[in-house]
């Protein structure tokens, strides 16, 4: 049961004596759910919603106690990219061998496992609604499920977003890239005029031509929103360890049942990060999961330009 884990929990890794941890099982057996709000026992735990969390909130928290031990040893990368135009003054396209990483701890990416030789990624992204709201983007490695990367941007447009989001796809190895269009597809015709190569595709039916139709990027509706949340629900309780990024797992502490019983943020909070994580694992599909080896192509097999960042 969580009690026992949670204190077992409490005594290998946070300090406490077995009398400490079981004056904290006695205060459980009074308060139960509440205990957590009432004696918290993280930082995180003291800010927990008041509301029904959508997702397993024990599972949530001790990982991010995890990761925050882990990272003060191993520190995530913390940057952005830079890159030059071919035409300065009609930014006509982004020289793919100019675009480089730089560290910077204001910077908007993080980045939790570099590309690797041969494997596949996707990059799944959420666009600014209104308000305050921020531009988010999540990568996935498609060969593991390991969430290698996010990007985190509140700008007043998104053009300075779209080109980050071009040199990370580009950084992990072409990533399909999905941008969600609901609230600006923007992104989407940015990197269709930058020419970026894998974008997600969707069906959409044309009722003026009487048939469906692929367009690129993903639409969050009331079909599709139920079924990315669910899925993300049951990978936190069975694959907490994919995810690295705690601005994203302290997003899913305030995602929450509103009085319509419909998960949302709660008020005041954002789920950006979250909704570009859940985009990202939608949209794997579309990837291959094959790990490419360094086997030589048949005679026939044409061979692809090179990625200046992995040489193949």
């Amino acid at each position: 049961p969580w009690i026992m884990y949670r204190c077992k929990w409490l005594i290998e890794e946070q300090g406490l004596t077995w009398q400490q941890a079981y004056w904290y099982y006695q205060k459980w057996r009074d308060l139960k759910e509440t205990v957590k709000q009432e004696y918290p026992c993280t930082p995180d735990e003291a800010f927990l919603s008041s509301g029904r969390c959508v997702f397993n909130k024990e599972l949530i928290v001790l990982r991010i106690e995890h990761l925050k031990k882990l990272y003060k040893q191993q520190p995530p990368k913390i940057g952005r990219f830079t890159f030059e135009w071919n035409d300065p003054e009609t930014q006509d396209k982004i020289l793919d061998n100019s675009i480089k990483w730089v560290d910077d701890p204001n910077g908007w990416i993080r980045i939790y496992e570099e590309p690797q030789k041969g494997y596949p990624y996707v990059l799944g992204g959420d666009t600014k609604g209104e308000g305050k709201d921020y531009y988010g983007g999540t990568v996935i490695n498609n060969h593991t499920g390991n969430r290698c990367a996010s990007l985190h941007m509140q700008v007043s447009h998104s053009k300075p977003y779209t080109w980050q989001m071009y040199c990370l796809g580009r950084y992990y190895h072409d990533a399909l890239i999905g941008i969600e269009v609901n609230f600006n597809t923007a992104p989407i015709e940015e990197l269709e005029r930058l020419r970026y190569m894998r974008q997600y595709k969707r069906e959409v039916y044309d009722t003026y031509k009487n048939k469906k139709m692929e367009r690129h990027g993903w639409k969050t509706d009331g079909n599709t929103r139920p079924l990315i949340i669910d899925k993300e629900v049951a990978l936190v309780e069975e694959h907490i360890e994919l995810f690295h990024d705690i601005p994203t797992l302290q997003e899913m502490l305030t995602f929450v049942y509103d009085e319509n019983n419909r998960p949302d943020a709660e008020e005041g909070k954002h789920d950006d990060l979250l909704f570009s994580d859940m985009i990202a694992e939608e949209i794997r599909g579309q990837q291959r999961r094959t790990v490419l080896t360094d086997k030589p192509l048949p005679r026939s097999a044409p061979r692809k330009s090179r990625n200046p960042f992995t040489g193949y």
